[in-house]
């Protein structure tokens, strides 16, 4: 819709980095500071403080970003409508997290494909999904509600679920009732998530009382690597029940999973995030996708593994489409 240079320009806005944005937009570094260069001498003011890191918007680069934002929205729904109107069958692009792209994508497909013209699923990373429902690489994200707030979406939740210990077999087996204080002493490390993911968020803020008490040795920026390090007895961690479903019902076998026993209760909501503009039809047919195969395929597993952790998972009664924004 926008002319190059102000494509990059968003990128950049969201990205906060020139080298983020060149490696997004498949580009040079050299062309997204001449772009940004030939767009200020164009408008006659500079766009971002260069002196700050991560880059800082001046005020009048804020005040584009949120008029070229608006307008995109405003495109976006209009083409929507036009397409809803003219019986044109659209192209669904989702993001999921991995756990739930591996547990949807057979029901994504068979639900969707019949609705669109193609269906484009990818996966990742909470934080890189939402970079690329911000910049248009998608239409819609399922995500966790450790999410970055971002005043340009919108959000419906999908349903909660406890954190949980994961814990090796070996290490569960030596007492009846661990927690954080215990295992602190465990002779076991530690697996931290790295800082670009929703899962370090999570984790601590559960380990807020114990975190300077836990050496900082070993980071991974997926489930599979930390369930992996557990497997072979040189961690333990803190997930989630789908998280390790995700990774097929024989992995309880290999490793052991635990109440957390914290108060307040730490949990983790999935949620379904659109841009402002985007159909709500969508939005809601998504929610509704994902409750059905929550309700039909994931608690009746989890029941059967660990029946305690399925007591504690529910899906989400919310209708009102929200801003996403967490409070906690």
């Amino acid at each position: 819709m926008f002319a190059r240079p102000y494509e990059i320009f968003l990128t950049v806005c969201v990205t906060k980095s020139f080298t983020k944005a060149a490696q997004r937009l498949n580009i040079s570094q050299s062309a997204v500071s001449q772009s940004i260069l030939g767009l200020e001498k164009e408008l006659g003011f500079e766009l971002f403080d260069r002196t700050t890191r991560p880059l800082r918007l001046t005020e009048e680069a804020a005040v584009l970003e949120n008029e070229l934002s608006f307008q995109l929205e405003n495109f976006a729904q209009t083409i929507g409508t036009l397409k809803t109107k003219n019986f044109i069958r659209p192209a669904l692009r989702v993001a999921m997290v991995e756990s739930m792209a591996y547990l949807m994508a057979p029901e994504l497909f068979k639900s969707m494909l019949g609705r669109c013209s193609k269906v484009l699923l990818y996966s990742g990373l909470t934080n890189d999904l939402v970079a690329k429902l911000v910049t248009g690489e998608v239409d819609y994200a399922i995500v966790s509600d450790y999410a970055p707030v971002d005043a340009r979406l919108e959000r419906l939740n999908i349903f909660s679920e406890p954190q949980v210990l994961v814990l090796p077999k070996e290490l569960a087996s030596q007492s009846e009732s661990w927690d954080l204080a215990s295992l602190q002493v465990c002779g076991v490390p530690f697996v931290r998530y790295t800082l670009n993911t929703a899962s370090n968020r999570q984790s601590l803020e559960v380990l807020s009382d114990f975190e300077s008490h836990m050496p900082n040795r070993m980071q991974v920026d997926s489930n599979r690597l930390v369930f992996k390090l557990v497997e072979a007895g040189m961690a333990w961690s803190i997930s989630q029940p789908v998280s390790l479903l995700a990774e097929g019902e024989s992995i309880f076998e290999r490793i052991s999973a635990l109440p957390l026993n914290v108060k307040p209760a730490a949990t983790r909501t999935l949620r379904v995030v659109s841009r402002k503009g985007q159909s709500n039809i969508w939005l809601r047919a998504l929610r509704d996708l994902c409750q059905e195969v929550f309700k039909r395929d994931i608690i009746p597993a989890i029941e059967r593994i660990i029946p305690w952790a399925a007591s504690e998972m529910s899906v989400s009664a919310e209708s009102e489409i929200r801003q996403n924004a967490r409070v906690r």
